[in-house]
């Protein structure tokens, strides 16, 4: 992520900030962890990126991605974290959900937490 120098103009989030940034020419660059080679296979274009052969989830590299898991129709799976309201209102928001499809849906709840001692 780029910053032009108006980004020091906000003196707290600057302050907030400077310490991650780093100049590259007039502009402060903010690296936010990603990774990205520019010789792997993209899964989901079309096409043979990485030249060995084979294209999107027929590519070994891209078995683990979202866009390449198998479908699994009539179900539904809802990974709600434990206590958050959102969560709760996520699990009220898909009753009807569930009366529609009846016996036809199959829903896998899951709870995110933290699992300590």
């Amino acid at each position: 992520m780029l910053f032009d120098p108006e980004v020091e103009k906000d003196a707290e989030g600057y302050a907030t900030l400077q310490r991650f940034l780093t100049p590259v020419g007039a502009y402060r660059a903010l690296a936010l962890g990603g990774q990205w080679d520019p010789t792997a296979e993209l899964c989901d274009n079309g096409g043979d990126d990485d030249g060995d052969g084979t294209a999107d989830c027929a590519d070994a590299d891209c078995k683990a991605e979202k866009a390449c898991r198998e479908a699994k129709p009539k179900s539904l799976a809802l990974f709600v974290m434990s206590q958050c309201p959102y969560g709760a209102l996520a699990m009220i928001g898909v009753e009807p959900v569930v009366e529609r499809f009846g016996k036809d849906l199959t829903l896998d709840l899951h709870f995110i937490s933290d699992a300590r001692d």
